[in-house]
C-alpha cells in the first residue's frame, strides 16, 4: 500500500524519541522549578528542555538539508536542457564573432576549425588500391565467382 506521506517528513528513531520527550517536558507534567540529575550532571527544567531541542536540531537540520539537496538536484536537472542550449548558442555566437578558425577560441574552451592534412601521393595510391580491392571483392564481375575463382562451365 502506497501513501502520499514523505517518509523523511515523519520523525523516526532518536529524533522521534527526542521530540516525544520534548512534548512531555513542555506539557507541564514536571514542575518548572525541578532539578534533575541526568548522567551525573544537574539540569534545571529550562536547561534540560534547551538541551533536548539542541540535540533534536542535529537530526532535523540534516533531514532539512537532505530535502534541500534533493530539491536543488531536481532543479538542476530540469534546467540542464536550457543551459545546454544557451551554451550551444553562445558557442555559435562567439565563433561567429571571432571566426571558426580563430586561435582565440581556445580561451573559451572551443576547438578552432582546421583544414585536414592533404594525403601524400603514396597515401593516395594506397587508398585507391584498397578501394579497388574492396570493389572487386564485394562486386565480382559476372564471369567470376565470389572470391575470384572462375565459375565452372556447364
Amino acid at each position: 500500500m502506497s501513501t502520499n506521506i514523505n517518509e523523511r517528513a515523519v520523525p523516526t528513531g532518536l529524533l522521534l524519541e527526542l521530540l516525544t520527550v520534548k512534548v512531555g517536558m513542555s506539557s507541564g507534567a514536571l514542575p518548572q522549578g525541578l532539578t534533575l540529575v541526568v548522567g551525573g550532571q544537574s539540569y534545571t527544567m529550562p536547561d534540560l528542555l534547551s538541551k533536548i531541542v539542541a540535540e533534536a536540531a542535529v537530526h532535523t537540520d540534516i533531514r532539512d538539508l537532505r530535502t534541500l539537496i534533493e530539491q536543488k538536484l531536481l532543479d538542476r536537472d530540469q534546467r540542464e536542457p536550457s543551459q545546454r542550449k544557451f551554451l550551444d548558442d553562445l558557442e555559435a555566437a562567439v565563433k561567429g564573432y571571432l571566426g571558426v578558425d580563430s586561435a582565440t577560441l581556445v580561451n573559451f574552451g572551443y576547438k578552432p576549425k582546421r583544414t585536414p592534412a592533404q594525403p601524400t601521393p603514396e597515401e593516395r595510391v594506397a587508398r585507391a588500391a584498397k578501394a579497388k580491392a574492396t570493389r572487386e571483392k564485394n562486386h565480382p564481375k559476372p564471369d567470376q565467382a565470389p572470391g575470384g575463382a572462375s565459375p565452372a562451365k556447364a
